[in-house]
C-alpha cells in the first residue's frame, strides 16, 4: 500500500510539472508573437483613460439633456392660517385650512428647445471621443512605427556587427601571410567595437520603443518582443485637390461648426425666454368659523422678461458671427499646413524610391567589389571601410526616411480627419 501511495504521487508531481512546463512555453510563445499595428490599436482604445472619459462626457451630456427637458416641477401645498394664537383665535375654531396646487406654464417651446440644445451638446460630446479616439489611435501607429524603425535599426547594427567581424577575419588572413600590417588589423578590431557597441545602444533603443508603445495600454514593460509590419509600405496618399476636400472633416473644425449648430439654437431658446410664463396656482380653503370652503385661484406674471433676456441674445448673436470667423482662420491654417506636409511627403517618397531601389542596391555591389579587391590587394582597408560605410549609412538613411514618410502620413490623417489609414494592418 505505500509503495502505491508513493507511485501515485510521483505520478501527480509529474503531472503537475508536465503542465507547468507546458503553461510557461505557451507563455513564452504568446510573448514572442510579434505584434501587429491592429493589435496594437486595439488595445490601446480599449483601455485609454482619456477615451474612456470622453465616453463617459456622453453619457454626462446625454443625462443633461433628459434633464433640462424636464417640465417645471408642481408643487401641492398646505397652509393652516389662524390658530393657536390668543383669544379668539387661540384654539382652531377660527383656522383657515388650504389645499393648494400650483405650477408654471411655460410659452414659446421652452423645454422643446433646451431639449434640442442638450442634443447638440450631446454631438459636440460625441465628436469628442471621435476626436480623442482618432488622436489615441494617431498615437499608437506613430510609436509603432517607430519601434518598427528601431527595429530596423538593430537589425543594421547586426549587419554592421557581421560586416565588422568579417572585415577583421580577412585583414587577420593578410597579416598572417604579411599582406597587411599589424596597423590594419587594429583598425578592423576597433571597427568592430564600435560595431558591437552600437549594437548594444540599438537594441536598447529598440527595446525602449517597444515599451513606449506598450504604455498606451499601461504597461510599462511590453509583453512582446517585436512589433510585425512593413516599413517600407507607404499607403497610397490622395492627390493634393483631394486632400483639400477632406480638411473639412477636420476634428477642430466639425466641433466649431456643432459648436455653431449649438449657438442658434440657444438663440432660439432666449427668444423663446423673453416670453412670460404664468405661474399658475389653485385650491380650496376651509373657513372653519363659517364651517364652510371656498376655491381660490392665484396667477403670477414675472416683469420685465423681455428686458432681462436682451443680454443673451446679444451673446448668442455674438457667438453666431464669431465662430465662422474662427472656423476660416482655423481654415486656412490648415490648409497651409497641409500644403506643406504634402511637400514633404512627396519628397521623402521620391527620397526612399531612389535610396531603396537604386542607391542601396549599387552600394552593396560597390562593396563587394571593394571587399574582393582588398582581398587581391588592389584596394587599401581605407577604401573597402569607406564602402562598407556608405553601404550601411545608407541602409541606415532609408530607415529614417521611411520613419519621417510614417510621421508624415500619420500627421496629414490627424489634419483631414482620416481615420481610414489609421489602425490598419501593414
Amino acid at each position: 500500500m505505500p509503495r502505491r501511495v508513493a507511485k501515485m504521487n510521483i505520478i501527480s508531481v509529474a503531472t503537475i510539472t508536465l503542465l507547468g512546463v507546458t503553461w510557461a512555453a505557451a507563455g513564452m510563445a504568446a510573448e514572442r508573437i510579434p505584434l501587429t499595428l491592429s493589435a496594437a490599436v486595439a488595445r490601446a482604445t480599449s483601455a485609454h483613460p482619456a477615451l474612456r472619459a470622453a465616453q463617459l462626457q456622453v453619457e454626462i451630456a446625454g443625462g443633461q439633456r433628459d434633464a433640462s427637458a424636464l417640465a417645471p416641477v408642481t408643487t401641492v401645498g398646505l397652509e393652516v392660517e389662524n390658530f393657536a394664537g390668543h383669544g379668539s383665535v387661540s384654539g382652531f375654531d377660527a383656522a383657515e385650512t388650504t389645499l393648494s396646487i400650483a405650477g408654471k406654464f411655460e410659452r414659446g417651446d421652452k423645454s422643446k428647445l433646451r431639449r434640442t440644445a442638450g442634443e447638440r451638446r450631446v454631438d459636440l460630446a460625441r465628436l469628442g471621443e471621435l476626436s480623442i479616439r482618432l488622436e489615441v489611435e494617431a498615437a499608437t501607429e506613430q510609436l509603432f512605427y517607430r519601434a518598427l524603425a528601431a527595429q530596423h535599426s538593430e537589425k543594421n547594427a547586426t549587419a554592421a556587427v557581421a560586416q565588422g567581424e568579417q572585415l577583421l577575419a580577412i585583414v587577420q588572413r593578410r597579416v598572417e601571410i604579411g599582406r597587411s600590417s599589424l596597423a590594419e588589423n587594429h583598425t578592423a578590431v576597433i571597427r568592430l567595437t564600435r560595431a558591437n557597441l552600437n549594437q548594444e545602444q540599438a537594441v536598447r533603443l529598440a527595446r525602449a520603443a517597444r515599451n513606449q508603445l506598450a504604455m498606451q495600454w499601461g504597461m510599462p514593460v511590453a509583453d512582446f518582443v517585436a512589433v510585425d509590419g512593413n516599413l517600407m509600405h507607404i499607403p497610397h496618399i490622395s492627390d493634393l485637390s483631394v486632400l483639400h476636400d477632406r480638411v473639412e472633416a477636420n476634428a477642430a473644425l466639425l466641433q466649431l461648426a456643432g459648436e455653431l449648430e449649438l449657438a442658434r439654437v440657444q438663440q432660439r431658446l432666449v427668444a423663446a425666454q423673453a416670453k412670460t410664463d404664468l405661474k399658475v396656482s389653485a385650491g380650496i380653503r376651509y373657513l372653519s368659523e363659517l364651517n364652510d370652503a371656498a376655491l381660490l385661484v392665484g396667477v403670477n406674471v414675472p416683469i420685465g422678461q423681455q428686458k432681462r433676456t436682451l443680454p443673451l441674445s446679444n451673446v448668442a448673436r455674438a457667438r453666431q458671427a464669431q465662430i465662422p470667423l474662427e472656423s476660416e482662420q482655423l481654415r486656412r491654417e490648415l490648409f497651409g499646413t497641409l500644403v506643406g506636409l504634402h511637400a514633404e511627403i512627396e519628397q521623402r517618397k521620391l527620397a526612399l524610391t531612389a535610396i531603396r531601389d537604386d542607391m542601396v542596391p549599387r552600394a552593396d555591389e560597390s562593396l563587394e567589389l571593394y571587399r574582393e579587391g582588398y582581398d587581391l590587394g588592389g584596394f587599401s582597408l581605407l577604401e573597402l571601410t569607406e564602402a562598407q560605410n556608405m553601404a550601411l549609412g545608407l541602409r541606415q538613411e532609408l530607415v529614417a526616411v521611411a520613419a519621417e514618410l510614417h510621421e508624415l502620413r500619420i500627421e496629414l490623417s490627424r489634419l483631414t480627419g482620416d481615420s481610414q489609414t489609421l489602425g490598419g494592418t501593414t
